[in-house]
């Protein structure tokens, strides 16, 4: 068994080597999107195939849709989804389960859900609430809205254990008229909550109970994302009155925060890689971390380069793929703008973990253009032909093979 141990090790080294460097985010931005559509928000899948973009309509009471793409941004169609005041969209990790929610203008604002892509649609929430921001697990079962009640009075936080069918109202112990920006865990235990007048609270246990731990009444809080554990947390807020726009981060679930050295600016929007080291904020241009919110980096090539301001952006599992909103902002088509996506070719790090007579090869997906392959020598590679299935904890893929005997070196080609 000691020399087992040994032998992982080498293979790990060896496997970190064929596997690649860790990917890099995304740099080179391409318009794929409509330019007379006033999108308000974006969802990606976790390996960043399947896209979302929804549209608030007009300003006017004029109606929006939902759109979505299979390919990565390249091509988009008009979903089924029914036209409404658009605000906010997510989706599970697999692309399959969506959840959209409207901000009501002459209709009720109903939360809805797709399990099938965007093909069929169903609202089965009675409560209609301007909606701010949803949140969905990573299997699409445990989902969560937040925004203020039709009274204009109240924050609501509404959260669901299976898929929307039934929604339950959560009463985190802060009184706010505004719930802005919530994020989730990939399990959907971990659940973050921003006001607009800066408090901020978490829940460990899928919004049953609440805990404060942000209360900083000069923060509008406008977007929250979360690493796929729960951990690492980063939220960004706008500049509100004579009050400046940051970044704060976690590394403890929400409980306790540090500011980030970033301009006092208007911060729209912000994005994490599954593991949270990769983060992406939206002012206006990008400005991305490697670091976990530690430094931060304006982007060169969004540089002057959306002549409207990028307004939301989503990013896949491995920080690899992004795609971004451009426009005037989500109640005003004062200013239209398209939809931009962005693509890095990954090279994920191959991982090796002995259980006990198995071996556990994980990888951060997306995986599509890669193969797994073994040998012995480093010279005759054989494919691994063992399906590999998505841990919907961390957002890895992982294969699970027998304890090799001998030596038994594994690598990621690229197709």
């Amino acid at each position: 068994m000691k020399l087992a141990k040994i032998l992982l090790l080498v293979l790990s080294a060896w496997a970190s080597w064929f596997g690649g460097l860790k990917p890099a985010l995304a740099q080179v931005w391409t318009e794929t999107g409509d330019h007379n559509v006033p999108w308000a928000s974006v969802a990606s899948s976790a390996d960043g195939t399947k896209l979302l973009a929804i549209c608030h309509g007009d300003g006017t009471g004029g109606l929006g849709s939902i759109y979505a793409s299979t390919d990565s941004g390249m091509t988009w169609a008009q979903t089924s989804a029914p036209s409404n005041q658009w605000t906010c969209v997510c989706s599970s990790a697999d692309g399959t389960t969506i959840v959209a929610a409207p901000r009501p203008y002459t209709i009720p604002a109903l939360i809805y859900v797709s399990k099938d892509s965007g093909i069929t649609w169903t609202s089965n929430n009675t409560t209609s609430a301007e909606w701010y921001s949803v949140a969905s697990s990573a299997d699409g079962t445990k989902l969560v809205a937040v925004g203020t009640a039709d009274t204009g009075d109240e924050g609501v936080v509404y959260t669901s254990t299976n898929s929307g069918i039934t929604w339950v109202s959560n009463s985190p112990p802060i009184n706010t008229s505004c719930w802005s920006a919530v994020s989730s865990s990939a399990d959907g235990s971990k659940l973050v909550v921003g006001s607009a007048y800066g408090q901020i609270c978490i829940s460990t246990n899928c919004g049953a109970t609440w805990q404060p731990t942000y209360n900083a009444l000069s923060n509008a809080w406008e977007s929250v994302a979360s690493s796929a554990d729960g951990c690492k947390v980063v939220a960004v807020s706008e500049l509100y009155w004579a009050a400046g726009g940051s970044i704060i981060s976690s590394t403890d679930s929400g409980m306790t925060w540090t500011s980030n050295n970033v301009p006092s600016a208007d911060w729209t929007s912000v994005a994490s890689s599954a593991d949270g080291n990769k983060l992406v904020a939206v002012v206006g241009i990008i400005y991305v971390s490697t670091d976990s919110g530690a430094t931060w980096t304006p982007d060169a090539w969004t540089l002057g380069d959306f002549s409207n301001g990028l307004l939301t952006v989503a990013s896949s599992a491995d920080g690899c793929k992004l795609v971004g909103v451009d426009g005037g902002g989500i109640y005003s088509s004062a200013v239209l703008g398209p939809i931009f996506t962005s693509y890095t070719t990954p090279s994920p790090q191959l991982n090796l973990v002995s259980l006990s007579t198995n071996l556990l090869l994980s990888w951060i997906i997306p995986s599509t253009t890669f193969l797994l392959q073994q040998s012995s020598d480093l010279t005759n590679w054989s494919i691994v032909t063992n399906q590999s299935t998505l841990n919907f904890t961390n957002l890895q893929n992982q294969v699970t093979l027998p304890l090799p005997s001998g030596n038994s070196l594994y690598r990621l080609k690229s197709l």
